[in-house]
C-alpha cells in the first residue's frame, strides 16, 4: 500500500518509523525504515513495507497505521483498503 502523507504544521516533520495493527490485533514494526522528510506544506508518498517486504492488506479489513518522527512523536490513522 502507499501512503500519502501531508505536513500541515509550521514545523519540519523526520518519520523515523512505523507500525501496522491487523485486524486481529497484530502488531508489524518497521523501525528501520527511512522515512520521508515533510516541509510544512509538504506532500509525500511511500510504500509501507515490514522487514523489507510490502505488506498485504486484505480488502474490506480495517487497519491502524501508527508513524512516529524521531522524538516519538505519534499520529495514527485507520485505512480500510
Amino acid at each position: 500500500m502507499t501512503l500519502t502523507m501531508s505536513n500541515t504544521g509550521p514545523r519540519m516533520v523526520v518519520l523515523a518509523s512505523y507500525q501496522v495493527v491487523d485486524p486481529q490485533g497484530h502488531q508489524y514494526n518497521s523501525t528501520a525504515w527511512s522515512g520521508p522528510t515533510l516541509g510544512p506544506g509538504g506532500r509525500v508518498s511511500s510504500d509501507l513495507t515490514i522487514d523489507g517486504t510490502a505488506f498485504t492488506f486484505e480488502h474490506g479489513k480495517s487497519y491502524t497505521i501508527r508513524l512516529y518522527n524521531m522524538t516519538i512523536t505519534e499520529w495514527t490513522i485507520s485505512v480500510t483498503p
